[in-house]
């Protein structure tokens, strides 16, 4: 028997979204995703609606859409899978990759917390997600994103000086978009050039930003609770702003605000830091993680090897 005590699965799932939002602290966009997933998972037999509940931002369905589900064993469980499986199989495999983690987790906590006496999280297998390149941009490239909104900073129409400092934050310290719009003024120390930021499940850590960068903030933000303003700035904003500004500096894509973070790195590794810093910087939790932008650096070792190794170019004159 696979069930220890009749419940309601979708209301265990329900607390099982509560467990990831107050006892993990998966960010909200992360408490949506999963929800979504699970959403997806439990739609085998109805359709959910998700909704925010403000109390402890998580996201959660309906409590009408919780009825149906008093009555569930072992053979509905795997047929709920393979629908669900199905409806993913045309989505990349790092977003089926995702929603499978999801069911994983979900099931491994329905099996810890004795709501199950099998571990059937095994019966999901993740797909294999190929390494991508992480985006970068050319110093070239930021220094032209850079100048175009510095040179409409004065403008009356579309000023972009939330994206200029956004931009000049995310660039000069690696910080995640969604930890650069929630900075706050007082967790900025402009005498050690430190700032204070939670990433991700709310870890606390300290990033360093240049001189140079902070004069800026002084010079054109006055001090608030928020860096512009009462409220946080909003995410989907920044990704609209910086495409149009990258479009109005002719760059050859529409820049991110990831593909600044990891211009940040990519520049970093290339200028010879360690990697272990650079782990920091970003706030890895592993080193794995920040080892993929190790093969970014291949041309510049291959430039370095060809300038000082005995069988290089400039090292192979034959008298």
């Amino acid at each position: 028997m696979l069930v220890t005590k009749r419940q309601n699965l979708a209301l265990l799932a329900q607390y099982y979204l509560k467990f990831q939002g107050l006892t993990k602290h998966t960010s909200i966009l992360t408490s949506k995703s999963y929800a979504n997933d699970l959403g997806q998972f439990f739609s085998y037999k109805k359709i959910t609606r998700l909704k925010l509940n403000p109390d402890n931002n998580c996201y959660e369905w309906p409590e009408k859409s919780l009825e149906d589900w008093e009555e569930w064993d072992e053979t509905t469980i795997k047929a709920m899978i393979k629908a669900a499986q199905n409806k993913w199989s045309p989505l990349s495999a790092s977003s089926k990759n995702r929603k499978v983690g999801c069911l994983k987790s979900f099931f491994k906590w329905l099996y810890t917390e004795k709501h199950i006496n099998k571990d059937i999280a095994q019966l999901l297998i993740s797909p294999k997600v190929p390494r991508k390149i992480p985006h970068f941009l050319s110093v070239d490239e930021i220094v032209a994103l850079l100048q175009t909104l510095e040179k409409h900073l004065e403008g009356k129409k579309h000023n972009p000086l939330p994206t200029y400092i956004l931009s000049l934050i995310m660039y000069g310290s690696g910080l995640r978009v969604s930890e650069a719009c929630k900075i706050k003024w007082e967790d900025i120390n402009f005498e050690s050039g430190q700032i204070k930021t939670l990433g991700k499940g709310s870890k606390e850590r300290m990033v360093v930003l240049p001189q140079r960068l902070l004069q800026k903030i002084r010079k054109h933000l006055p001090p608030s609770n928020y860096l512009f303003g009462d409220k946080a700035y909003p995410y989907h904003k920044i990704l609209a702003d910086l495409k149009y500004w990258s479009l109005k500096a002719e760059l050859m894509k529409p820049v991110t605000p990831h593909a600044l973070r990891h211009s940040f790195a990519t520049h970093l590794l290339t200028s010879g830091s360690d990697l272990r810093v650079l782990q920091d910087l970003l706030g890895h939790e592993s080193l794995t993680t920040t080892q993929k932008y190790t093969h970014l650096s291949l041309s510049k070792l291959h430039q370095v090897m060809e300038e000082n190794h005995p069988l290089g170019e400039d090292n192979n004159d034959s008298d």
